[in-house]
């Protein structure tokens, strides 16, 4: 099973509850023309792991139109995670972040 979750501009940090082997989907603002990429940057792969990530265009976007990065992450054992995103550019330090987004994801 598979949950989407699209997340506010406004949205700094979520509480999110699973099961084994559910699925949730997130959709996050992104235009890669800006130079800011979602980037995961700490996860316990034990209980939460990413099973697909990447870059998803508007469809019939202009040049230059943003997208969203979409992430599908499944529950993979009982347990208590952090997730922490940051909207930032590859080759500013961590502290340059655009946006944070911090998920307190517990797993049954």
């Amino acid at each position: 099973m598979m949950r989407s979750l699209q997340i506010a501009e406004t949205e700094r940090e979520r509480t999110i509850e699973l099961v084994i082997d559910e699925s949730i989907e997130l959709l996050l603002n992104e235009n890669p023309t800006t130079g800011y990429f979602w980037q995961a940057a700490s996860s316990d792969e034990t209980v939460l792991h990413v099973q697909d990530a990447g870059y998803v265009s508007a469809a019939e976007a202009e040049i230059g139109a943003g997208g969203v990065h979409r992430y599908v992450l499944t529950a993979a054992k009982r347990g208590r995670t952090v997730v922490q995103l940051q909207l930032a550019r590859p080759w500013e330090s961590k502290d340059a972040a655009a946006r944070q987004l911090r998920l307190s994801i517990t797993v049954k």
